[in-house]
């Protein structure tokens, strides 16, 4: 797939305008535009989202890679964190590689810091020395490459790979890891949420109706009333309309 960056140009403009490192104006000028507008630099001097390319795209990253990227890699943690440890990854790679090729900067964003995030949760856990964690922070790293060039290819170096990461195949996800096990479905009660229920992504009408009318919450918005009737909006909601 193409691999998409800001032009030279661009990127000194935007270093100069608003004192932002170059690969840190890549990830602003990813998350907040299409490749066809062209900023005016001296006016995007948004805190907030230099906030999130400095912390979150750098320093978290950046701790990650130096605090748990050198190993060991023996295991320790039960398979089945692990096996949600590579879902997150497997679905972060889907996301990222969706939203590169339309071009939708902003949701690849989103999707890699959400990644991060998720990351710096476990970081201090038994997962940090699994292999899942060390594919984790491989495939971090691959998928800022394109946004974040330099930091990319120095969290690489860190990670003992070869140069240089911009050389190495796009990472590809498994469809079996991305596939969503639940879903949480909101439960109303007369047009207003009052539960919401991790169920199956293939649950049936039927079960998504019991597990509404049985939920305690649901039960004492009811306040002993009959429901007249149980909308179910398949993988969306059901709504319990009482009396």
């Amino acid at each position: 797939m193409s691999r998409v960056s800001v032009s030279s140009a661009s990127c000194q403009a935007g270093v100069r305008a608003t004192g932002v490192s170059r690969s840190g104006m890549r990830a602003l000028t990813n998350s907040i535009s299409a490749a066809t507008i062209v900023l005016n630099w001296k006016r995007s001097r948004s805190s907030v989202t230099c906030a999130i390319v400095r912390c979150v795209r750098r320093r978290s990253a950046f701790t990650l890679v130096t605090e748990t990227g050198v190993g060991p890699f023996a295991g320790g943690a039960p398979d089945a964190d692990a096996q949600d440890l590579r879902r997150l990854t497997h679905r972060t790679i889907e996301q990222v590689t969706r939203d590169l090729d339309a071009f939708q900067f902003n949701t690849m964003v989103a999707a890699l810091i959400e990644f991060v995030n998720g990351l710096m949760r476990l970081k201090d856990g038994p997962l940090a020395r699994t292999p899942a964690w060390r594919e984790a922070l491989e495939t971090l790293t691959l998928l800022m490459a394109p946004s974040t060039p330099y930091v990319a290819e120095e969290l690489w170096e860190r990670l003992g790979m070869p140069y240089s990461v911009h050389l190495e195949r796009w990472p590809s996800f498994d469809p079996a890891l991305t596939r969503q096990e639940l879903i949480e479905l909101p439960v109303q009660v007369n047009g207003k949420v009052r539960d919401k229920l991790s169920v199956p992504v293939d649950v049936t009408e039927e079960a998504a109706r019991a597990l509404a009318l049985a939920s305690p919450r649901v039960r004492e918005f009811l306040d002993g009333k009959e429901p007249a009737k149980v909308i179910y909006v398949p993988g969306r909601l059901v709504n319990v309309v009482a009396r």
